[in-house]
C-alpha cells in the first residue's frame, strides 16, 4: 500500500475519537473484565439518559433491565465472536425520569495482536420509536383486516340473499382452491390471504339478471345473453375495487375465466400473465360446476369430471368416458327443449314437436361417437327447413327455430369441440388437483 494513503496511528486515533463524538448510534466499551464500562459515547449518554462521568469503572449489566440476561449474552458472544439482539435496557436510572427503552446491540469481543480478550465494544441504537411505530402498524394491519373481513361478509350475505345456490358455490370452490394451494406448497399465511382473494370470485353476478342464472334454460338465447353473463368478472373486479378490498382480491374477481391457451375473457390473458390465484380458482371453478347437480344440466361423477380436466389441461383422457356422459348431456338438453315447446301455448302443435322428440332421442341413442354430432345438426336442418315451409303463426315458427339452434348449438359443443384436447387449465395446476381428487373419496372434507 502506499504509504501516502496509509493512516498514521494518530490519525486512526482522531478518526475514531470523531466517530465516537459525532456518530447516531452509541458506542460502549468494557475492560478485560467484559464487565467494567471505560468508554461511553456522546450518542450513548442521549440513548441511556446518563452522563458518562456516572456510568465509567459501574458495571455495564447495571444498565440492562434483567441483568442476568448479560450471561447468556456473553456465553453467545464468546461462542461466536460477535452478537446482534434486542432487549430492554433502563434509561435515565436512577432518576425520576427513569423508564425501560428497547436498544438493538451489536457487541464485539476486542482482542490484541495476540488474540487475547482485552474487553468489548458494543454499538447500540434505541428502537423505542420503530417498535411503537412497528406495534402502531400490526394494529392498522389488524384493523384492515377485521375491515375486509367485515366487507366480506357483508357482500357474501348480499350474494347468499341474491342467489344461495352460487353462494354455495362460492364456498365449495374456496375449498377445493385451498386443498389445491396448500399442495402447491403455500404457507399458512399464504393460505389465508389466498382464502380471501377466492372467497368472492363470483360476487359480480349480483349484478346480473337473476333468471339468467337459475331459470333452468338449455342455452343462452344470443350472443347478447352469453355477455350479460360474462359480464359479472368485470362487474366483481368494479365492485370490489368500490369496496377497497386489495388487489389480490380484485385480480381474482376479474380473471378467473380467463384460460391458459389466451382463449378466455376478459382479457384474453394467457399462461403464468394470469394471476396464480385466478389459474387454481379457474380449476376448481370448472370442477365445481361439472359435478354439482343443477337444474339446467347433467352432472359428472368424479371419475368422468377428472377426465374432463384432463382433456382441458392437454392430458391424454379417456374418451368413451366423456362421451357416454356428453351423450346424457345432450339427451338432457333435447328433453327440456321438447318439453318447454310442449308447454308452450304459442307453438299449439303437439304431434309434431313429438316427432321431433322421438327423432332426437332415436338418433341420440343409436348413433356412436363418430357421427352423433352431424346427426343432430342433420335432423335439425331438416326440422328447419319443414318449419320454414308450413304454414303457422310468426311466433311459433321463431320458438320452434330457436329451439333447433339451441340443440344444434350444444350437439357442437358437447360432441365436438368437447371430445378434443385443448389447454383450458394451468397444467401443473390441473394435475395437482387431479391427483388429489383421486386420492380421496370426499374432496371438500
Amino acid at each position: 500500500m502506499d504509504s501516502k494513503t496509509q493512516l498514521t496511528d494518530g490519525q486512526m486515533i482522531y478518526l475514531f475519537r470523531h466517530l465516537m463524538q459525532h456518530s447516531l448510534e452509541g458506542f460502549v466499551a468494557t475492560s478485560s473484565d467484559l464487565e467494567t464500562i471505560i468508554l461511553f459515547s456522546p450518542s450513548a449518554e442521549s440513548i441511556f439518559g446518563v452522563k458518562s462521568e456516572d456510568v465509567i469503572g459501574t458495571k455495564v449489566r447495571d444498565l440492562y433491565q434483567d441483568p442476568d440476561e448479560r450471561d447468556s449474552i456473553m456465553g453467545q458472544l464468546f461462542k461466536e465472536g460477535s452478537v446482534w439482539y434486542v432487549t430492554k435496557f433502563r434509561k435515565g436510572k436512577g432518576t425520576l425520569e427513569e423508564h425501560i427503552i428497547d436498544i438493538s446491540f451489536n457487541l464485539t469481543l476486542i482482542r490484541d495482536e495476540e488474540g487475547e480478550i482485552i474487553g468489548t465494544m458494543g454499538e447500540v441504537r434505541d428502537i423505542t420509536r420503530l417498535n411503537k411505530l412497528s406495534y402502531a402498524k400490526e394494529l392498522l394491519e389488524k384493523e384492515n383486516k377485521k375491515y375486509q373481513k367485515g366487507i366480506m361478509n357483508l357482500l357474501y350475505s348480499i350474494l347468499d340473499d341474491f342467489d344461495p345456490e352460487t353462494a354455495n358455490h362460492s364456498q365449495r370452490v374456496s375449498i377445493y382452491s385451498e386443498k389445491i394451494a396448500r399442495k402447491l406448497g403455500m404457507t399458512d399465511e399464504e393460505i389465508e390471504q389466498f382464502y380471501i382473494k377466492v372467497f368472492l370470485h363470483d360476487i359480480g353476478k349480483i349484478k346480473i339478471n337473476k333468471d339468467k342464472l337459475v331459470n333452468g334454460k338449455t342455452y343462452l338465447d344470443g350472443d347478447e345473453e352469453v355477455e350479460h353473463i360474462r359480464m359479472h368478472v368485470e362487474h366483481g373486479a368494479d365492485l370490489l375495487t368500490t369496496s377497497e378490498m386489495p388487489e389480490g382480491v380484485i385480480e381474482v374477481a376479474r380473471h378467473h375465466h380467463e384460460r391458459y391457451d389466451g382463449k378466455g375473457h376478459p382479457d384474453k390473458l394467457a399462461g403464468e400473465d394470469i394471476p396464480l390465484a385466478a389459474r387454481i380458482v379457474a380449476v376448481a371453478d370448472s370442477y365445481d360446476s361439472m359435478v354439482e347437480i343443477r337444474l339446467y344440466k347433467i352432472s359428472m361423477d368424479k371419475e368422468t369430471a377428472i377426465e374432463e380436466l384432463k382433456r382441458c389441461s392437454g392430458r391424454e383422457f379417456d374418451e368413451k368416458k366423456l362421451f357416454e356422459h356428453n351423450k346424457k348431456a345432450l339427451r338432457n338438453v333435447i328433453e327440456k327443449e321438447i318439453k318447454y315447446l310442449m308447454s308452450s301455448e304459442s307453438v299449439g302443435n303437439i304431434k309434431m314437436i313429438a316427432d321431433m322428440a322421438n327423432e332426437y332421442i332415436s338418433s341420440v341413442e343409436k348413433s356412436d361417437d363418430t357421427i352423433l354430432g352431424y346427426d343432430i345438426i342433420s335432423i335439425s336442418s331438416s326440422w328447419e327447413q319443414d318449419i320454414t315451409a308450413k304454414t303457422m303463426p310468426n311466433e311459433s315458427r321463431e320458438i320452434l327455430l330457436k329451439s333447433l339452434d339451441r340443440i344444434s348449438k350444444s350437439s357442437e359443443e358437447f360432441l365436438g369441440r368437447r371430445m378434443q384436447k385443448e389447454l383450458q387449465f394451468d397444467p401443473k395446476i390441473a394435475g395437482v388437483f387431479i391427483e388429489y381428487l383421486q386420492s380421496t373419496e370426499n374432496p371438500l372434507c
